[in-house]
């Protein structure tokens, strides 16, 4: 998404000093001691989560997830509410 220095991709702690960063100006002083966004990946399993529980269908979120239905429903199973 982000081309480095030498046009390569950005270093993985590139995005975790600027995830850091971003996260203790947003955030409360309580919420960043929380695990709330602790990684950039996090965004990443609380938008699966959100999907499902909204009934999006687990065929349509697998695809957006570049993922099977199989290891989607495996892995977030115990975090679909209902």
């Amino acid at each position: 998404m982000f081309k480095g220095e030498f046009s390569g991709p950005l270093a993985g702690g590139v995005y975790r000093r600027a995830w850091t960063r971003a996260r203790k100006e947003v955030l409360t002083p309580h919420e960043c001691a929380s695990p709330l966004g602790r990684r950039v990946y996090d965004n990443r399993n609380t938008c699966l989560t959100e999907w499902l529980n909204n009934r999006t269908p687990p065929a349509q979120v697998a695809e957006w997830a570049g993922t099977s239905v199989a290891l989607l429903l495996t892995t977030y199973a115990k975090v679909i509410d209902g």
